[in-house]
């Protein structure tokens, strides 16, 4: 019996392990076709109503066996944006977070206010340290700071390409540990 029950963890272990990176190769499969689509200037928005704070609860959500928390200043964002394109940016962020985090855990803190016409969020993980020279590049094309990593290095390409879609705007900054970076996306756009 003891045999039986031992086989079957190692099988469950497997199909979490195999579900995994069926996960990670559908996001890297999404890039590259984005990419494509980018490169051919035929990227589809399809904005919709939403509640930008709801939204990223529910990203939270997603990835609840992470410490992920959202702090944000007031009840509602309403802002029109592709909530499917906008899952893609922060999936890419997140699965980053997760892929680069070294030797600690996983801790991401995303903090949405509001700052004139835009709605800012304030992206930032504690995961492995990057250089100057990595925070300036981080959204270039094909750019990989840790060659060791999997990846072809669209991932933060692709959360650009988003959110200029969108009419916003991104940045790195460089911190002592892990990343942060801030995305501008316009109220009335």
């Amino acid at each position: 019996m003891r045999s039986v029950l031992a086989r079957l963890s190692t099988f469950n272990q497997g199909i979490l392990i195999i579900n995994s990176e069926m996960e990670r190769l559908e996001l890297l499969i999404s890039d590259l076709i984005d990419f494509n689509k980018y490169n051919k200037n035929s990227l589809q928005i399809s904005k919709q109503n939403n509640d930008l704070k709801a939204f990223l609860l529910d990203m939270a959500a997603m990835y609840q066996k992470y410490d992920i928390r959202v702090s944000y200043s007031q009840n509602e964002y309403n802002l029109r944006f592709d909530i499917d394109r906008m899952k893609q940016v922060f999936h890419n962020l997140i699965q980053n977070s997760i892929k680069f985090r070294g030797s600690s855990l996983v801790k991401i803190e995303i903090d949405l206010s509001t700052e004139n016409e835009y709605y800012v969020i304030k992206y930032r993980d504690y995961g492995t340290e990057m250089t100057l020279d990595e925070v300036h590049h981080m959204f270039d094309k094909f750019y990989k700071g840790n060659k060791v990593m999997p990846g072809v290095g669209l991932g933060l390409y692709v959360v650009k390409e988003i959110i200029q879609a969108h009419k916003g705007r991104n940045r790195g900054i460089y911190v002592d540990k892990g990343i942060s970076l801030v995305i501008l996306l316009p109220i009335n756009v």
